[in-house]
């Protein structure tokens, strides 16, 4: 899938409420903080990938596509959910995830400008 065909950052309308719900900064935190798991869990992908352990890959995937699904991030779940899947290119979707985290953070940046 290139960068094009992913869908939004966020669920919009899902995190709208949750900020309403919850608060900006408590949100802003839970983002943080995936971010940081995403990024730990793409460096961990991208060894488990070089080593050829595909089954502990897809593993790590599914646990990051749950987080991401929690926290409204649509765009790191449906990366996640390809390497679970295994769908395409592994190495596409590392790169991918890490591309995300960075657009991520910067949003958050923004949303607190």
């Amino acid at each position: 899938m290139t960068d094009s065909q992913l869908p939004p950052l966020y669920d919009e309308t899902r995190l709208s409420r949750m900020i309403e719900e919850l608060g900006g900064d408590t949100i802003a935190a839970v983002l943080e903080s995936l971010c940081s798991h995403a990024d730990k869990s793409a460096e961990s992908m991208q060894t488990l990938r070089e080593s050829g352990d595909i089954a502990a890959l897809r593993r790590e995937a599914h646990s990051l596509k749950g987080a991401a699904a929690m926290a409204c991030a649509t765009r790191l779940e449906s990366i996640a959910s390809r390497l679970e899947n295994n769908q395409g290119d592994a190495a596409l979707a590392i790169s991918q995830l890490h591309d995300c985290t960075n657009e991520m953070q910067t949003d958050l940046r923004e949303r607190r400008s």
